[in-house]
């Protein structure tokens, strides 16, 4: 909640490189709220220029208290972590800096984050195409992950994850459990922790655009592999489940039938 006047969000954005920085800040200046604080985290191992294109926007953020970082990142786990640090609020969410937010985006997650009865947020999602439209993802908006997605990896029979964009956590879940930096895969490990360890809602509205591109740093590959992947095979997931599910968080799953290989 918050308190004298003090914003109970943070705003992370993470960016590695120019390319289409200007687009996400633009959507960050035109937010409705001014309810929020911003944390611009700059992969100085990602291109150049990127901390400098993000100070460029401070004249016009509406963020109450707003800083950008350096980090010395690598990964989209370690920037995105570093962001998380830097936040002074008990609620966090965060934007890659390819992505875009609708204007009344933080406004919606405020207003969920005052009733007190969430800890977990994330909302419906478009997907920018290669011209600039923007297609909303119909089963994004709705959606809940099944109860089977810990025993099965999701990309294998085909299921999609739509709980990551956008997505609002209280900071001491993340501290609880960060996201990981080595690898990719960061963002549905950290979520299948989470969706175990507090109360998700789901706000069916396309409040986040993600821009899906062949350069995404998303799809760099790392040694070993992706995490999720990894992690499946070992029955990582499935133990996880095994031994954090309780009923408190049943309402977090859907009853989905397992899809058939």
């Amino acid at each position: 909640m918050s308190t004298d006047g003090e914003p109970s969000l943070t705003l992370v954005v993470t960016a590695h490189h120019t390319r289409f920085l200007t687009e996400a800040m633009t959507s960050v200046a035109a937010q409705t709220s001014r309810a929020f604080d911003l944390v611009c985290c700059a992969d100085s191992m990602g291109g150049p220029g990127v901390a400098n294109e993000l100070r460029r926007f401070l004249p016009y953020l509406p963020s109450r208290h707003t800083r950008v970082l350096a980090v010395a990142g690598g990964s989209a786990g370690r920037v995105r972590n570093a962001g998380f640090a830097a936040a002074r609020t008990p609620w966090i969410a965060y934007l890659d800096g390819d992505d875009l937010l609708r204007p009344d985006a933080i406004d919606r997650l405020v207003q969920v984050i005052e009733t007190g009865d969430a800890d977990i947020v994330s909302t419906g999602m478009s997907r920018i195409l290669a011209d600039g439209r923007s297609l909303p993802l119909a089963p994004s908006l709705t959606y809940r992950p099944p109860r089977w997605i810990y025993a099965t990896d999701p990309d294998t029979v085909g299921h999609p994850t739509f709980f990551n964009q956008l997505l609002a956590i209280r900071r001491d879940l993340w501290a609880a459990y960060p996201f990981v930096e080595d690898t990719n895969g960061e963002d549905i490990d950290f979520m299948l922790h989470q969706l175990l360890a507090g109360r998700f809602r789901k706000l069916p509205e396309p409040l986040y655009a993600y821009r899906d591109t062949a350069h995404s740093f998303s799809k760099q590959e790392f040694p070993g592999g992706d995490l999720c992947t990894r992690r499946y095979r070992r029955g990582y997931y499935a133990d996880l489940f095994a031994a954090r599910y309780r009923h408190e968080v049943a309402g977090n799953f859907a009853d989905d039938p397992e899809p058939t290989p």
